[in-house]
């Protein structure tokens, strides 16, 4: 379920240039793209679609992943649910989150900083609410809620790390068509498609922490739920 709506959809909804490129050169190239044809049908005998459509989400997983949640919350130091857990926050009320260290701290023998400590070295208060916010996400593998609202921020995040992907292919594609004799209508398309996947990128910041807010939510008011 993850892989299929967090990971191939976002693949899917941002191949889109990719195939209007092929359409391109097949209106320009029919010769050769007739005998690339066969040759893909031979290709595609073995499985070549899907393990190319799988590179893609692994890319796709590569660029949203690796880079822009390494630039927004630097390996998790910064994400969300770290973030709420820091007693200088005020996203929680004071009462819940004493409450959810409290339970961190019987459930999984780990004392998180004080206020004191924490503003001394943010950064070790971060790691160690980091460590516990693994170990919540293990207890609560399950929990069907969890899983939609993880589902719904890994869409969001794959998309947005795709629509990089995207918008580089689209920008190029149209300079290329607009140095092209009879080849407007693909200008536009391109230019199109450049203007929206470049809106994602430019609005990632907001969309990550607004989903990620959702998600340590969620997690938060799950976590307090088990006996």
């Amino acid at each position: 379920m993850y892989y299929l709506k967090a990971r191939l959809f976002p693949t899917m909804l941002t191949i889109i240039p990719f195939i209007t490129f092929i359409f391109l050169l097949t209106e320009k190239y029919s010769d050769c793209i007739i005998a690339l044809g066969n040759y893909s049908i031979l290709l595609s005998r073995l499985s070549f679609i899907p393990a190319v459509i799988f590179l893609m989400v692994l890319i796709n997983r590569f660029v949203a992943k690796e880079i822009f949640q390494r630039f927004y919350f630097a390996d998790e130091l910064n994400m969300q649910t770290t973030i709420m857990l820091l007693l200088s926050d005020s996203e929680l009320p004071f009462s819940i989150k004493e409450n959810i260290r409290k339970q961190i701290e019987i459930k999984f023998g780990i004392k998180l900083k004080d206020a004191y400590s924490e503003n001394q070295n943010p950064e070790v208060a971060k790691k160690l609410i980091a460590i516990a916010v693994s170990q919540m996400r293990n207890v609560l593998r399950g929990n069907k809620m969890l899983l939609n609202h993880n589902i719904e921020y890994g869409f969001v995040r794959n998309f947005i790390g795709r629509s990089f992907i995207s918008f580089l292919f689209s920008l190029i594609c149209t300079i290329i068509c607009f140095n092209l004799s009879n080849e407007s209508k693909y200008t536009i398309l391109f230019a199109c498609f450049t203007f929206f996947y470049l809106v994602p990128i430019v609005f990632s910041n907001f969309l990550v922490k607004k989903h990620g807010k959702y998600y340590a939510k969620v997690l938060f008011e799950q976590f307090l739920t088990l006996k």
